[in-house]
């Protein structure tokens, strides 16, 4: 809207013509007449002189610039005094984006405790295997024969009891719950020997062998977790294949995802991209596919969407909060040239996926990349790496770099004081003990 400001005077001679501007304003030279502001006004001083005065503040809606006793002001419409002025507003707030990436450095995280353990364990696992609603944590040993579990006091973790799960050194062991009694059930495996055995406990102390479950693979890393939503926790061989547990008659069917039978390599992620409960299996090979799970135990690769360089880690995690899980990744290619990026594609529930802007990684690739969880307490899933001195997290738009002090080999991700918010937790492992440090956004 064009607001003009005329106020009249008596005519007087030219040469007695003032061309001062009221207070507020400076005058300002107009070569043409032609105003389009609306914070522009005219003063006039008789018709014979016309002098142009302009706002030393602009006056912004729904404020209106007014004339009172010759002086200029920008003051707010009757209903809107809560307004600041637009003297009073700090417009130097955040900062720009450009090109995915952000312009501000890294916030630095909380490292909430730290500690030494007598004990060796190699990794972190919450498993609910007394069936309360709580959650316990439990590690094993690099070599596999001694599993532990363990206890949160505030963040600072102690060691409950042990249990011997393996005589014979494997290749690592991984808890689970596999029956319905109330206790932690262990998976080992060989890597030499090619072979999956799973360990049932009889109680607390005491566990008997339960059998194979697969042979004639190598294999890195097993975890135990419901994949088929039917309510019992099924076994999975390196994010690949997958072991479905018929509770009733106590065995195991076997499903490769690929259709392929051997291992994949690379890294590889579990989540449910549509929301049916089920889980889909994200894979960081290659040019990446995530694998969505249908009836009857099926899987059906969708789009990929890595490129030619490396890839650092992938994840599944709600980081839009709509229910469905998107695809993440650490990678060098695409649109990160030369440098690493966090690639967010994120899930529209059919098996395709939107691509976001990447985020410029402020490190190398990491050794893995973990998310899932909530871990500054908005709600939204996060994600977070481990590179070697440091924990880095992506956590509510926000990157957040936190130095650890030393050297560590290993990060999960683990709700320790059950409050719905997770930690994140690295370790240190040698043959006999275990350094620890507890990090938060």
């Amino acid at each position: 809207m064009l607001l003009w400001w005329l106020l009249a005077c008596t005519p007087e001679p030219l040469e007695a013509c003032e061309d001062a501007c009221p207070g507020g304003t400076r005058r300002v030279q107009i070569d043409q007449v032609s105003v389009e502001r609306s914070d522009v006004f005219s003063w006039s001083v008789g018709q014979s002189c016309e002098v142009w005065c302009e706002p030393e503040l602009p006056c912004l809606p729904p404020n209106l610039p007014v004339v009172d006793a010759e002086t200029y002001a920008c003051r707010p419409q009757e209903g809107f005094s809560d307004i600041p002025l637009p003297s009073e507003v700090d417009t130097s707030f955040g900062l720009l984006w450009t090109g995915g990436g952000t312009t501000s450095p890294p916030v630095e995280g909380t490292i909430e405790s730290s500690g030494l353990l007598a004990v060796s364990f190699a990794t972190l696992t919450a498993l609910d295997a007394d069936g309360n609603g709580n959650p316990e944590l439990y590690g094993a040993n690099p070599t596999g024969t001694v599993g532990h579990r363990l206890e949160a006091v505030g963040m600072d973790l102690q060691l409950v009891s042990s249990v011997v799960v393996s005589i014979d050194p494997v290749s690592g062991a991984a808890p689970a719950k596999l029956n319905s009694d109330a206790y932690a059930d262990w998976v080992i495996w060989s890597e030499l020997a090619q072979s999956v055995d799973v360990i049932f406990s009889q109680d607390a102390s005491l566990t008997t062998p339960g059998g194979v479950l697969a042979s004639g693979t190598g294999v890195e890393e097993v975890v135990s977790v419901d994949v088929d939503g039917d309510g019992w926790r099924d076994v999975m061989i390196d994010g690949e294949l997958v072991l479905f547990n018929e509770a009733a008659a106590a065995s195991f069917t076997a499903v490769e995802v690929d259709g392929v039978s051997g291992g994949w390599g690379g890294p590889s992620a579990w989540g449910d991209v549509d929301g049916d409960g089920r889980l889909d299996l994200a894979r960081g090979h290659g040019l990446g596919a995530v694998y969505v799970q249908g009836e009857g135990r099926t899987f059906t690769a969708t789009q990929g969407f890595l490129g030619s360089g490396p890839v650092g880690g992938v994840s599944l995690a709600d980081l839009d909060g709509d229910g469905l899980d998107d695809w993440v990744a650490l990678q060098t290619g695409n649109d990160c040239v030369d440098v690493p990026c966090l690639e967010v594609h994120y899930s529209l529930g059919d098996g395709r996926f939107e691509v976001g802007e990447p985020e410029v990684w402020p490190t190398e690739l990491p050794l893995a990349l973990r998310g899932g969880c909530d871990l500054d307490g908005d709600g939204l899933d996060d994600v977070a790496a481990l590179v070697d001195d440091q924990v880095v997290m992506w956590a509510g738009g926000e990157m957040v770099q936190t130095p650890l002090g030393g050297s560590y080999t290993r990060l999960d991700l683990v709700d320790l004081d059950q409050d719905g918010r997770c930690e994140a937790v690295a370790l240190a492992t040698t043959d006999i003990q275990t350094s620890y440090v507890v990090v938060t956004p």
